[in-house]
């Protein structure tokens, strides 16, 4: 066999070599294609509504005055249910006047609500030596779940012995309940 011979030799073999790598290749490629399976999910996401409703009356409308979320100002305004003006009128020494107030939870998320508390009580009627006090009573259950109602009592007070430099004085007072979606 001459060089020639063999230079032509070796060069059809490298043809055959890479040829058959190639096909192996493409083989190999087609192969895994033919098993390369897939699946897909798709779902919409929703948050649950958040809507804490007040009332004075134990037959009263239901009342929002706040937005459908955990804030309680609109425009800057602190959002409240007015308690009519007549409620806590004609104090003298020991009265005693309650208010029931209730809660309803309009939302669709369970809604735990903590204990209600006074503040801002403003006005000679609840300062001085012996004032009005403000006491609130129990909530009838802390959570509320989607539609359910609890009450509470709101109760303005004197003293037996409450001093005449109260006598045509006033003030008011707020009740707080905060709830929080659980």
């Amino acid at each position: 066999m001459t060089d020639r011979d063999s230079r032509s030799l070796r060069r059809d073999r490298a043809k055959l070599v890479l040829a058959g790598i190639a096909v192996a290749g493409i083989g190999a490629a087609v192969t895994t294609a033919a098993w390369t399976d897939d699946v897909w999910f798709s779902a919409e996401a929703e948050a649950a509504t958040f809507d804490l409703q007040g009332r004075v009356e134990p037959d009263g409308a239901w009342l929002d005055e706040g937005i459908d979320s955990t804030d309680s100002t609109i425009d800057g305004e602190d959002v409240v249910i007015e308690i009519p003006a007549d409620t806590f009128v004609g104090l003298v020494p020991g009265s005693s006047v309650d208010v029931e107030l209730g809660l309803l939870n309009a939302g669709t998320s369970d809604i735990d609500l903590a204990t209600p508390v006074a503040q801002d009580l403003l006005g000679a009627i609840f300062t001085g030596t012996d004032p009005a006090s403000v006491t609130i009573g129990a909530l009838g259950a802390t959570t509320l779940a989607p539609d359910d109602t609890t009450t509470f009592t709101v109760t303005v007070s004197t003293d037996d012995t409450w001093p005449e430099t109260y006598i045509n004085t006033s003030g008011t007072f707020s009740v707080l309940v905060v709830g929080t979606a659980s």
